[in-house]
């Protein structure tokens, strides 16, 4: 597959670092701020807005 070629743990860390760096960064970007806020605040904005 691929080639032929194996892969080695060293290849395998860098397709799981990458892939953990693009969630990182999709979070980063995406992700709501909630510094400041209690967890009932947030919890009650998402049921208000689920419904």
């Amino acid at each position: 597959m691929l080639g032929g070629g194996t892969f080695g743990p060293g290849a395998v860390f860098v397709v799981f670092a990458a892939v953990l760096l693009v969630i990182a960064l999709d979070v980063l970007v995406l992700g709501e701020e909630t510094m400041g806020r209690t967890l009932d605040e947030i919890s009650g904005e998402a049921r208000a807005g689920a419904s």
